[in-house]
């Protein structure tokens, strides 16, 4: 994304996805030189946010990492398919509101006002839109996992129906000023 290589300094993005940590970092120090993930679609989507980064589709399980060129600076989230919960197996049905929205709703309410949009570029579920939603926020986001995509459309459908109907207290305003 246009981030100038200190020439010392490289980066490795291990399951790079597709390329937040390696965006957040970028800044700071260098852009990655070396991005891996065993799937090809992040490997793809990493691609056409890093031009000048190598790729390899691998599972770094079973590769040997003398492989690929060393760096100085290693970024590693866990990877998803042996080391998550969900050993990426999808797990239906999903509880919309799993940890409590509490720790959303305050960075939301802290880091934006009314009317802004709030992005989530990893929404997974929703949580995060639909909090915004709730305050009075406007969002867009990204998820590569199309039934996580699926499961948080519904929800922020959801929400923006819920936010529509009107309340006991809405018939009565309606009620007076009709009277």
């Amino acid at each position: 994304m246009g981030h100038k290589r200190d020439v010392g300094i490289t980066l490795t993005d291990l399951f790079c996805g597709a390329g937040g940590s390696s965006e957040g970092v970028a800044p700071a120090c260098a852009a990655p030189y070396l991005a891996l993930n065993h799937w090809a679609r992040a490997i793809e989507t990493h691609n056409t946010n890093f031009l000048d980064c190598h790729h390899y589709c691998t599972d770094v399980q079973t590769s040997d990492p003398r492989r690929y060129p060393s760096t100085n600076i290693l970024i590693a989230s866990p990877e998803c398919t042996n080391h998550s919960l969900a050993k990426g197996v999808n797990r239906q049905p999903y509880k919309k509101d799993l940890f409590g929205n509490a720790l959303i709703e305050r960075c939301i309410v802290r880091a934006s006002n009314p009317g802004d949009v709030v992005p989530d570029y990893f929404m997974g579920i929703g949580s995060v839109g639909v909090v915004a939603l709730e305050q009075g926020r406007r969002t867009i986001g990204a998820e590569l996992k199309e039934s996580y995509y699926d499961t948080a459309v519904r929800y922020l459908q959801e929400t923006e129906f819920q936010q529509r109907q009107p309340t006991l207290f809405d018939l009565r305003t309606l009620e007076a000023q009709i009277a």
